[in-house]
């Protein structure tokens, strides 16, 4: 009789205990941090570095990073891919608060600088964000000594001559855009006023490059 008692009291507090939440990581925990080609092999392979910034994730997921153009078919499959996870999904997410670099192989021609793709992680994130710091990473160059854009002291920017500023947007160091200006085909343009801080400025040019400057305002003007 003892023993039913026990028996009983235990499928009792099976049943009544509150049934566990395992949190993964999603799409909103996730971030790209820094897209490089392969500086030995060139265009061949994508190296895609992916931040976990999620604090309670109880367990990584099995997955593998696309980057593509077009729209997600399913869960594995997108409309032209661009390049694709070495190991297709067999790669772990990132752990908390830490980044994991996937290697993918590159199946198609594309530019880093222009961003007209998408980067998901398999059966995670459709569409996960581009940090400033990889928009920063993109283009910030000199080509032969010359900037296209310059981005002087006093919030002016100025293209080369022959180019014309046609699109500014800036983000913050969490990746928000806080402001954007189209049409200007101008070849200066005056920033608005920001609060302090880091920013990168990405200009579009008339001839549809993207030209990307770190900006540290130090203003004290109304903003």
């Amino acid at each position: 009789m003892k023993n039913l008692i026990i028996l009983i009291s235990f499928l009792l507090l099976i049943v009544t205990a509150p049934a566990q939440v395992v949190h993964f990581p999603s799409c909103e925990d996730l971030k790209v941090t820094k897209m490089q080609f392969d500086q030995t092999t060139g265009k061949d392979t994508l190296y895609v570095t992916v931040y976990n910034n999620c604090d309670t994730c109880d367990q990584a997921v099995y997955s593998g990073v696309i980057v593509y153009r077009g729209e997600v078919i399913n869960s594995i499959a997108v409309e032209d891919t661009l390049a694709i996870d070495k190991y297709n999904t067999s790669e772990l997410t990132p752990d908390n608060n830490a980044e994991r670099t996937y290697t993918a192989i590159v199946k198609k021609d594309f530019d880093l600088s222009l961003k007209n793709f998408k980067v998901g992680l398999f059966s995670v994130c459709d569409s996960i964000p581009l940090s400033p710091d990889v928009i920063l990473g993109l283009k910030e160059e000199s080509i032969k000594g010359k900037k296209k854009v310059l981005l002087q002291s006093n919030s002016v920017l100025t293209s080369e001559p022959g180019q014309a500023i046609k699109d500014v947007s800036i983000y913050n160091l969490a990746g928000q855009l806080v402001q954007k200006k189209s049409g200007i085909f101008s070849s200066e343009y005056t920033l608005k006023p920001l609060k302090p801080g880091i920013y990168v400025v990405s200009v579009s040019l008339s001839n549809n490059e993207v030209v990307n400057l770190k900006y540290y305002s130090e203003t004290t003007d109304h903003y």
